[in-house]
């Protein structure tokens, strides 16, 4: 017969809320009993072998939602595609911090290099670049197509850079308008979902 325990005693010795015990309960993975005459409901040792599992699947990145059809899974099938699509989550997250990694690297060696320069200026080749007009002169640009561009690149601001553009003919023509913008690094774009478009 298994031993019976209070929310509160699994709760302390998991770490996990009371509240997310319960929310496991309304999906019906827990089953608490309750004693004659006892208006508590009580937990079992198996019902903490459950959390358990719960507590490990939160460890490979799950929601709470997930876990619940996780556990509610009987054909190993369901299951393992829950697996494989986490596996690709994980994959995807990993590949984005590694680049995030390089690009903390590039702007620390851009720094030294800085340091080091004396003030001197070199013109060099650049890779590909994703660019967008953000502003003309002093003033962000009010149109509706570009603020939804970049609305949806500023979601992607870890891999932007402020872009300036003095257009040759304004500059043979005296006139100093300008233009800046946003920038990303071509071999991002598809890492990115980046897509080219008349922006």
């Amino acid at each position: 017969m298994y031993s019976k325990y209070t929310i509160g005693e699994i709760s302390k010795l998991l770490g996990i809320s009371s509240q997310t015990i319960r929310y496991y309960e309304k999906r019906h993975i827990l089953e608490p009993v309750y004693l004659e005459g006892s208006k508590y409901r009580y937990y079992t040792t198996w019902d903490f072998h459950v959390l358990m599992r719960a507590r490990y699947y939160i460890g490979l990145g799950f929601s709470l939602e997930e876990i619940a059809q996780l556990l509610s899974k009987e054909k190993i099938g369901t299951i393992d595609k829950s697996f494989e699509e986490q596996e690709k989550k994980i994959e995807d997250e990993i590949l984005y911090k590694l680049q995030l990694l390089n690009q903390i690297r590039k702007n620390r060696e851009a720094l030294l290099r800085y340091q080091d320069s004396e003030m001197k200026f070199s013109f060099k080749m650049r890779p590909g670049i994703f660019r967008i007009n953000t502003q003309k002169n002093y003033s962000l640009l009010e149109d509706t197509k570009n603020k939804i561009v970049v609305n949806k690149l500023s979601k992607k601001a870890s891999f932007l850079f402020s872009s300036a553009i003095f257009p040759k003919e304004s500059i043979e023509k005296g006139d100093k308008s300008f233009f800046f913008g946003l920038r990303i690094e071509e071999k991002f774009a598809d890492f990115l979902k980046i897509e080219k478009n008349e922006m």
